[in-house]
C-alpha cells in the first residue's frame, strides 16, 4: 500500500483511483499503517477531499487514530478544506464521538478549525454535532483560540 500512500499524500487522484480498482492490491489493508498514518489520515491532513471520499468509499476507516490520539477529523479541520471534513464526517462510520475525539493534548477538530481560522470547516463540524464548548484540561475552548488569533468571523459561529 506503499504506492497507495504516496498517490495519496500527493495528491494524485488518478493514480490513487488506478490502484484501488487493481484487483492485485485487493488483500491489501488500506487502513495499514505508513510513517504512522493511515493512507486516508495522510490524504485528510493534506486537503485532498476527493481523494479522501475515494478511500472512504473502498473501505477506509474514519475511526483510526495516528499516536498521540488525533483523527482524520482533525487532520481534515487542520487542513483547512471543508470539502475533506465534510467528506469524512458524512461517512456512515463517523458519529458525534468522532467528531468530539480530543487527541492527548485535549484538542477537539472544532478547536483546531478555530485556531486555523477555517471558518468553512468550522461550520461543517458544528453542522454535524462538534461540541463549541468542549474544553482542554486548562479550561480553553475554541472561543478563546480563535479570538487569541483574531478569527473573530469563526467566532461568531461558536456562539
Amino acid at each position: 500500500m506503499a504506492s497507495l500512500y504516496h498517490a495519496a499524500t500527493t495528491g494524485n487522484l488518478s493514480e490513487v483511483r488506478r490502484i484501488l480498482r487493481d484487483p492485485s492490491h485487493a488483500h491489501e489493508d488500506i487502513d495499514a499503517l505508513t510513517n504512522g498514518k493511515t493512507t486516508l489520515y495522510a490524504a485528510a491532513l493534506q486537503g485532498h477531499s476527493e481523494i479522501c471520499h475515494q478511500l472512504l468509499l473502498a473501505g477506509a476507516s474514519p475511526l483510526f487514530a495516528v499516536k498521540g490520539g488525533t483523527t482524520c477529523v482533525t487532520a481534515a479541520a487542520r487542513s483547512g478544506n471543508a470539502a475533506c471534513v465534510t467528506a469524512i464526517v458524512k461517512h456512515h462510520t463517523c458519529n458525534r464521538a468522532l467528531i468530539n475525539a480530543a487527541d492527548s493534548d485535549g484538542y477537539t477538530p472544532i478547536m483546531v478549525a478555530a485556531m486555523k481560522g477555517a471558518l468553512d470547516c468550522a461550520v461543517v463540524l458544528l453542522k454535524e454535532g462538534a461540541d463549541p464548548d468542549a474544553q482542554k484540561r486548562d479550561g480553553t475552548t475554541a472561543l478563546h483560540w480563535c479570538v487569541w488569533q483574531g478569527h473573530l468571523e469563526v467566532a461568531k459561529w461558536l456562539r
